[in-house]
């Protein structure tokens, strides 16, 4: 459990990194639910995705290390 907290940082901080970047390329151009026409806002779309999946798997990682913390205390 002591590994798990450093690590569970790390992937947010990463995270909010990807979604940063997402933002900045983006702009105010919508680039979801839409035919991308240029490069930047597939890339948009790419470091928003890649955020998002970063920041849920960090959740769903943390959320399982403190069921098990709490299952294997019992």
């Amino acid at each position: 459990m002591t590994i798990s907290i450093p690590i569970f940082i790390l992937a947010i901080i990463i995270g909010i990194i990807c979604l940063w970047t997402g933002f900045r390329i983006k702009g105010k151009q919508p680039v979801f639910g839409r035919v991308l026409s240029t490069n930047s806002q597939t890339w948009a779309r790419f470091w928003l995705t890649t955020g998002w999946v970063i920041i849920i798997i960090a959740v769903c990682y943390i959320l399982f290390m403190i069921i098990l913390h709490f299952y294997l205390s019992i």
